[in-house]
């Protein structure tokens, strides 16, 4: 009778099969490879002597649950070393201890679905391959990224020289050279450097704003002064026009005109404002001078604080990326690359259905001959389990039985023997009763003269 139970039963490790004279088998040594790859997932060697053909189907599945365990201890191996600098003795021995926990749920999934047949069998195995995807994926991403090791690192340098060049520009921006303009200052407030304040230049703007007034001045005293000497050399020169006389010569007009030019030129103070921008000019120019100076020194001093804060940056990354940052680059990588996106993929999936091929194996393929003879097998165990605990009822059930039969009957005793004391003791009280009432009747019987 088949019946959907997940079991497994195996004999003795060191129990020798016998020998089956219709398929010629010779019993190995326990330690066989075939036999321990069969152990793995749980094969009863004497129960698998009547159906030998099943062996090389449950020697490769053993295989397959063993080359899932050392793959997930090269996949943890490689993720310890992205992660953590550790000796390799120490990797080794964590990814051998990860290797076999693989090793022992990929068996518990095998095992648990031997002997189970009939409509359930795919109802119990689907979550079980839930499972084995799950730890198939966990085991597939550290051995896809190993092998794309070469393009992530690449990438990742050049995500760090693109982060050190943004670096620069954002503090050069806010830190510009001379005559560009600066960057927002909320913006700058993240990117600010310990350097002491340029040279003030309010001198040099002072003086050139006084110049430039004096500037202003001059020019309209030069405009008027040009004015007066044009009009002085039109009424000279005989020029005919409005207000001029129109003769040449010095008359009066001429020489009232001149004269007059003379005293504007002479209290207008045109020299002195000359001679003023002059001085002004040699100021503004040694200031100035002095100012690209003191800049070319500050510029440099923020091009050493702005490399300064770069290799900050630079010294706080690790020495080598973690899984994490590989992780993402190979996914970025991915986004960007339709064939990287593809191998990534495929590999993924390969790694996957390795690691879930003991189950998918079990899935896709129907109940074998040595499936059914296990659920027979446990059917007849369990029918024979049964059986004990059916006859260990009654046994107890008349065992109860006579218990309360044999109480009953002590009770029985212990109420005779009972009655028994209580007639005696009743026989004793009424016999003294008597004997009381046949010694009174006596007393009353004789009198003082002796008569009745």
């Amino acid at each position: 009778m088949a019946i959907e139970t997940v079991g497994q039963t195996t004999g003795p490790a060191d129990e020798t099969p016998p020998r089956d004279p219709r398929d010629g088998y010779r019993p190995r040594s326990a330690w066989s490879p075939g036999r321990l790859l069969r152990s793995v997932v749980g094969i009863d060697e004497v129960l698998l002597t009547r159906v030998p053909e099943e062996r090389p189907r449950y020697t490769r599945q053993g295989a397959l649950v063993v080359a899932t365990a050392v793959m997930a201890a090269m996949s943890m191996g490689y993720a310890l070393r992205s992660v953590f600098d550790a000796p390799w003795p120490v990797v080794v021995l964590i990814a051998l201890i990860w290797g076999v926990l693989i090793g022992i749920l990929d068996s518990w999934l095998v095992i648990s679905t031997n002997g189970v047949i009939g409509r359930g069998r795919r109802r119990m195995l689907l979550p079980r391959l839930l499972i084995a995807v799950v730890v198939g994926v966990i085991i597939a991403e550290p051995l896809t990224i190993r092998i794309f090791e070469s393009a992530i690192l690449q990438r990742i340098e050049q995500d760090y020289q693109e982060a050190d060049k943004t670096l620069r520009s954002d503090y050069a921006s806010c830190y510009p050279k001379a005559g560009e303009p600066a960057a927002d200052p909320v913006k700058c407030r993240e990117f600010r450097l310990n350097l002491p304040k340029p040279n003030d230049t309010d001198a040099r703007k002072a003086l050139e704003a006084t110049r430039a007034k004096l500037s202003r001045e001059f020019n309209a005293k030069q405009r008027i002064l040009a004015r007066k000497q044009r009009a002085a050399d039109l009424e000279c020169n005989g020029t005919s026009g409005a207000g001029r006389t129109g003769r040449a010569g010095e008359g009066v007009n001429c020489q009232r005109l001149r004269a007059d030019v003379n005293d504007y030129r002479n209290t207008s103070n045109i020299g002195q404002l000359s001679t003023g921008m002059a001085g002004l000019d040699a100021q503004i120019i040694e200031l100035s001078g002095t100012e690209r100076v003191s800049g070319m020194k500050y510029e440099a001093q923020v091009a050493e604080a702005i490399d300064s804060e770069v290799r900050r940056q630079d010294e706080a990354r690790p020495d080598s990326p973690g899984l994490l940052e590989r992780m993402e680059t190979l996914a970025a990588l991915s986004a960007e690359k339709d064939s990287i996106l593809l191998a990534h993929t495929f590999l993924t999936l390969l790694f996957l259905l390795i690691d879930c091929s003991p189950v998918l194996t079990k899935l896709l393929s129907r109940p074998t001959s040595y499936d059914r003879r296990l659920a027979e097998q446990l059917s007849d165990r369990e029918e024979a389990h049964t059986v004990d605990l059916d006859r260990g009822k009654r046994v107890r059930r008349d065992a109860d039985e006579v218990h309360a039969h044999q109480a009953e009957l002590k009770v029985r005793e212990h109420m005779t023997a009972a009655s028994r004391r209580a007639g005696i003791l009743d026989a004793r009280r009424e016999a003294a009763i008597r004997a009381e009432l046949g010694a009174i009747d006596a007393e009353r019987g004789s009198g003082p003269d002796g008569r009745d």
